[in-house]
Order: C-alpha cells, then structure tokens, then sequence
C-alpha cells in the first residue's frame, strides 16, 4: 500500500490528484448548495434538487452509454494500433446521440398532455421538464466530451470540466441571482450553462483530434449494440438515484424533496472517490482483458478496490459519528434528514467496498449481465419505493435506496467470482 500511495502522490496523472482535481469541484457545489439552502426559498430548492435529477436521468438515457463505450472501443483499438481511428468513431457517436435528442424532444411534445401530466404532476412541473427536454443535447454531449478527454490521458482536463468548470459557473449564477432578487430563474440559468460547457468542450475535442483523420471501420450498428448495454447499466443507477425523488415529488411537496436531496449530495462525496478512480483505469481494465491478461487484471482489481476503500474510511466514518453536524451546514431545516443520512450510509458503506464492479463488468463485455441485474435491482427499488414511501415519506426511500445499491453491489461480486474467480469486494 505504501508503494502504491507513493506512485499516486508523486505523479501528476495519479489518481490522488484527480481526487482532488473532482473534491475542488464538489467543494464548489457543496458551498454553492449551502449557499442556496440557507439563502433561497425551500420550495426553489426542492425544485432545483428535481430538476438536477431528470437532467441526469434524461440525460443518461440521450448518451446511450456513448461516453463508456468510446472509452472501451479505445482500449481495443489501442491494443490493435488503430487509436487514428478514434476521431471518426467520436463523429459517429455524436450523430447518435443527435438522434436520440430529437426521438426524445419528438415523443415528449407529441404526445398527448394528459398522458405526460400523469408522470409530471402538474402544469409547473410540465413546463419545468419541457425546459430540461430541450437542454439535453448540450448536457449530454457536454458529458460525452468531458469522458472523450480520457482517451488522450487528459485526466485531470476531464475532471475540470466535470467538475470545477461546471460549477463554477452554477456558483456565479446563485450568487448573482440572490444579488438582484431573481432566484426563481436558477433553474433556466443552470440549463443554460450548459451551452457554453458545450460550446467550449467541443472546441477543445476538436483540438486535440486534429491529428487523427482515418476512417474507422466500426459501423453504427456495432457502436449501438455495444453501447446500449453501458446505457442500461448507467440509466439504472441513475433511475436508483432519481426515482425516489420523483415519488417523493408525486407524494409530497419540494420541501420533503429538498430535506432528503442534501444527505443524498453528502453521500455523493464517497461516490466521488468511487468514479473518479473507475474512470481513470476504465481503459486500463478493458486493454488489459481483451489483451487476456488476467493475472494483471486481478493485480488491478484488487489495488484500486483497497485504494477505493481506504480514501473512503475518512468520509464514511466522519458522516457517520456526526451526521446531524453536516446537514446543519444546509441550515436547521435539514436536520430533519439524519435518518435518511445514516440509512444511506449503510448502503454506501458496501457500495465502497465494491469499488470496481461496474466499471469491471462494463469494460469487460458482460454489459448485458450487468443490465439483467439492474433490472432486477430496479424492479425492487421501484416496489419498496411504492410500499414504502407512502407511509414512511423520506425514511422510506432512503431504505430502497440502500436495499438496492446493497443487491446489485453483492449480485455482480458473486457472479464475477463464480465466473472468473476475481473477487471484486475488498480482499
């Protein structure tokens, strides 16, 4: 352990630097959203919180799993010395997503209103996510390119546009809105950042492409079967971390949305570690099992596994001795959330333990095993969600969130070990 904390501490690339580059940008969200929680009506937050989880979830569904895939097809071509292939794959790729945007915008606003206002609620919240549907394509390729810079070993130039560059600009945004009285406006203004991600990123991609002009012989049909799989797996996690929220806004008000959505940003900063990591050895992982050598792979798995955990002990334990000491940042209306905190902790706890299942199973071409068990987990997220929330309001969607990232974290370590005997919790 203490050669692998000298390798990360002393190069510029090393994952403890990425850590870094991303906490510089939670710390720039985090303060941000205690900004907006101790400054701006409730209900505003409530409905920000809302809004972030349908751009995140729509979003997923835009990309396709595009932004994994590009990195796994990558680590093939890499491997057969054809990476000039990798601009035309990127041109392709944005087409799709470009497609998907416009199936996505076509079939939202076609569709007859009382069918859409069954699943939006209300008039407000319908013009709200018509206002998301049509921000997407900059989100989403915005998301893509920030993973594209990933293939040039740009690590830390990702991390700053996922992060620091992104968050800024919503950190400006609040603070000039709470300046002159137009905070109603954050949502629109947070949308609208995007465009410039967008604009800005692109530019930078194409940049850095500029080398590579050969035709790729990758066809549109094998990037859509190969990616679909990495969209279902990165659409379910994301349906786990937004579909509470959406029954709580059907149940309840934003106010109760508001007081569960701060603990479930706390619990984020763990999951920081956990992608941060996974993304910067997702290409490591898929060259070093398509070149078949799987006792590196092993070596690999078992490293940033501990590596996960042990930059997570801090977080886990701090978070939970004194849970009601950090919600308190967010302002004493959210103390109200120090069950849910310490419920999804539990779940978070193993999440962390499991550090390199997702990122394995998506690297490795078992997408399709790992969509089957995200199914099953999102069939039982969506049924203790509806047993419970009801009764229990908050407390009851933290269970089904922890009872889910519990089931998919253990059912893929099993499999994987029954399979292929790499043990991927901690060992």
């Amino acid at each position: 352990m203490q050669e692998i904390l000298k390798i990360f501490l002393f190069n510029k690339e090393s994952k403890i630097w990425l850590i870094l580059c991303r906490g510089v940008g939670a710390l720039i969200f985090f303060l941000t959203t205690i900004f907006m929680t101790n400054n701006y009506k409730i209900s505003l937050v409530g409905d920000f919180d809302y809004a972030r989880s349908i751009l995140l979830l729509l979003g997923s569904f835009a990309l396709l799993g595009l932004d994994r895939s590009i990195l796994q097809f990558t680590g093939v071509l890499s491997s057969k010395n054809r990476t000039e292939e990798v601009y035309h794959l990127y041109k392709k790729m944005i087409l799709i997503i470009l497609c998907v945007y416009i199936t996505l915008v076509t079939v939202y606003f076609i569709s007859p209103y009382k069918y859409v206002l069954f699943f939006v609620h209300d008039n407000k919240t319908y013009l709200l996510v018509s206002k998301i549907i049509l921000s997407i394509l900059f989100y989403a390729i915005t998301l893509f390119n920030t993973e594209v810079f990933r293939i040039f070993d740009r690590n830390l130039t990702s991390e700053f546009y996922r992060g620091i560059f992104k968050y800024l600009l919503l950190a400006i945004a609040v603070i000039l809105l709470f300046q002159n009285n137009l905070q109603e406006y954050i949502i629109e203004c947070f949308l609208l950042s995007f465009i410039l991600l967008f604009i800005i990123s692109s530019i930078h991609i194409s940049y850095l492409f500029s080398k590579c002009s050969k035709k790729t012989v990758i066809t549109y049909k094998e990037i859509i079967i190969k990616s679909y799989p990495m969209a279902i797996s990165s659409l379910g996690f994301l349906i786990l971390l937004s579909i509470d929220i959406v029954f709580l806004k059907k149940y309840y008000d934003e106010e109760q949305v508001a007081i569960y959505a701060q603990p479930i940003k706390l619990i984020s900063l763990i999951s920081l570690i956990q992608t941060t990591i996974q993304a910067a050895i997702s290409k490591k992982i898929a060259k070093e099992f398509y070149s078949k050598n799987t006792h590196e792979l092993l070596i690999l798995t078992r490293k940033y596994t501990r590596l996960i955990m042990l930059l997570s002990v801090p977080v886990l334990l701090g978070f939970g001795l004194f849970p009601s000491f950090f919600l308190e940042f967010f302002g004493d209306f959210y103390v109200q959330g120090n069950t849910v905190f310490s419920i999804l902790l539990i779940g978070s706890t193993v999440n962390a333990a499991c550090g390199c299942t997702s990122v394995y199973m998506n690297m490795t071409g078992k997408q399709k095993i790992l969509q089957n068990i995200l199914i099953m987990t999102i069939l039982i997220n969506l049924i203790v969600n509806f047993l419970l929330i009801p009764s229990y309001g908050i407390e009851g969607a933290a269970i089904a969130s922890s009872l889910s990232l519990i089931f998919w974290n253990l059912s893929v370590v099993i499999y994987v070990y029954v399979k292929e005997r790499i043990l991927l919790i901690l060992n």
